[in-house]
């Protein structure tokens, strides 16, 4: 264990330079009796150091829980002139279900692991293991689905990138197509941003006074936003303006510009402020995860290999907006038990018949 943890130690101190403010860096060991550890570091004051307070955004269940070994380094940082810290929270698992069980992020107040899986095919004199982890699925948040703008792949590649729908098209070709999703992804966010305003406005309908539209027609215009030919609508066209703010969006759609002056807009904007606080934590960094296997890497999946059982993946929020965003690995260990008895199984009858010969 004490080679495990000087692996993790390594890895997250290659790490610490490239770290940014809210840059999560995890790595899981697997060992090849099933057992496990992880490492999760992260940057933190001095007060959560000296325990005065132990709230960490996206950390969960670590630094006031004494089963995870903390230890913690110092540095200067440049952007605020004072000294900060990194903490690095290291705990042992007997299996891949309790490192599940506990696992040490969440995002707005979702653990974002939905489960792990660990599955050893034994094949004589080896073993082939299957390693996954599949995280919840986010885009439940938004109620316009973002099938309304992009085919399965096309969602698919631009958030995880995979498949790539790209493999064969030069650099020019391939600019008009992420130009036509990068398009479509503002579409389908100004869409949420739309039809989550008109939920709160028709749930707060009494505090608006004298608003010229219905409860009713509020509603039908949200419902009108989950209806994909509603996107073919002149009025809807005016997104790909580069020099058309939100706001006209917004009045284009609802038809009318009372919700954005003065007070009106104030309390509408105070109504929605949970809604750009949700938004803004499905945006979370990337978390750098490191997964280091004990046996020869077969299959990274989605991954980098970055060593010899060493592999890097991405795990962020935006990616979680594709269903069952799953990393996976395989990998082979030998298993040195067998090859003793099937040496013993072919050997022993050699030893017996030349002892036998030597009697003789």
């Amino acid at each position: 264990m004490k080679t495990i943890n000087n692996i993790i130690l390594f890895l997250l101190l290659a790490l610490l330079a490239s770290c940014d403010k809210e840059t999560l860096n995890m790595t899981t060991v697997l060992n090849s009796d099933g057992s496990c550890s992880r490492s999760i570091m992260f940057k933190c004051d001095s007060l959560t150091m000296a325990g005065e307070k132990t709230e960490r955004k996206h950390i969960v269940d670590v630094l006031d829980n004494e089963t995870w070994q903390k230890s913690w380094e110092s540095y200067t940082d440049s952007t605020k002139a004072e000294t900060s810290y990194i903490c690095t929270a290291t705990r042992d698992f007997d299996n891949v279900s309790e490192m599940n069980d506990n696992y040490p992020i969440e995002i707005y107040n979702t653990r974002i692991i939905k489960q792990s899986n660990y599955e050893k095919h034994f094949c004589g004199f080896y073993s082939d293991v299957t390693y996954s982890e599949t995280f919840v699925d986010f885009s439940k948040e938004f109620a316009v689905p973002g099938s309304l703008f992009f085919s399965e792949d096309e969602l698919s590649y631009w958030l995880t990138g995979e498949p790539n729908i790209l493999q064969g098209k030069s650099g020019y070709e391939s600019m008009s197509v992420i130009d036509r999703l990068e398009s479509a992804m503002d579409s389908w966010q100004t869409a949420n941003r739309i039809h989550d305003m008109l939920t709160v406005i028709a749930d707060n309908y009494d505090s608006f006074e004298n608003c010229p539209m219905s409860r009713d027609d509020i509603l039908l215009k949200r419902d009108s936003l989950l209806n994909k030919d509603f996107y073919c609508n002149k009025s809807w066209d005016i997104i790909g303006n580069d020099n058309i703010d939100i706001t006209d969006v917004e009045k284009a759609i609802i038809g009318t510009d009372y919700f954005l002056k003065g007070n009106v807009n104030e309390r509408l904007n105070s109504l929605c402020s949970n809604l750009e606080e949700r938004y803004g934590a499905i945006g979370l960094d990337d978390i750098v995860y490191t997964l280091v296997v004990p046996g020869t890497v077969i299959s990274v999946g989605n991954g980098v290999l970055t060593g010899n059982n060493v592999i890097e993946y991405k795990v962020s929020g935006v990616r979680m907006l594709k269903p069952d965003y799953t990393i996976c690995a395989t990998y082979r260990i030998i298993n040195w038990w067998f090859v003793v008895i099937a040496s013993l199984i072919v050997l022993t009858p050699i030893c017996i018949a030349v002892y036998t010969r030597k009697k003789k």
